[in-house]
């Protein structure tokens, strides 16, 4: 399901308050992206929330600020089909939690390079933003995009690999 918690990864210790954009479906070329997509991002959450961090997560027009696991995970659950853009998510994020040191933008492979970046603009340049593009269709791997970093993964399985390999501190 899309709250799988398969995820063994700590955050690193630098880490004082994450935030995450979560995907919308259009945002991933594939339904399998998109169920990945939120998996990708709920197990993330569910980490920081047990790492003791505060975490908003922002997908589509719903909104969880500090949020009990829980309440995190109902958030997930609750993604549907809407216009929200990576570009408005993020910007929501960083109104609700300014004081954010990294931001997780998870996305599916649709969004173009230049959503990426206007997606990331909107942190600040002491913020760590980080995005996580899921497609089935790729290959697993890391890459620097200016000011932030693309984490490219097939499934779920990639993830405590590629966070590890990130060197996201």
């Amino acid at each position: 399901g899309a709250t799988s918690l398969a995820c063994r990864w700590r955050a690193p210790v630098g880490w004082r308050r994450a935030g995450a954009a979560a995907p919308t479906p259009a945002s991933c070329a594939e339904p399998a992206d998109f169920e990945t997509a939120l998996s990708v991002g709920a197990s993330v959450a569910a980490r920081t929330i047990r790492d003791e961090m505060d975490t908003t997560l922002v997908i589509g027009r719903h909104v969880a600020n500090k949020a009990a696991l829980h309440l995190a995970l109902d958030t997930f659950s609750r993604a549907q089909t809407d216009d929200t853009s990576l570009v408005t998510g993020a910007a929501k994020a960083v109104r609700i939690a300014p004081e954010t040191s990294v931001a997780l933008i998870v996305t599916g492979s649709a969004p173009p390079f230049g959503d990426l970046q206007r997606a990331a603009a909107q942190y600040g340049p002491e913020v760590n933003v980080v995005v996580i593009r899921v497609n089935a269709q790729s290959s697993p791997g890391i890459s620097g995009a200016g000011r932030f970093k693309v984490l490219t993964l097939t499934g779920l399985k990639d993830l405590p690999t590629l966070l590890r390999g990130a060197n996201l501190q």
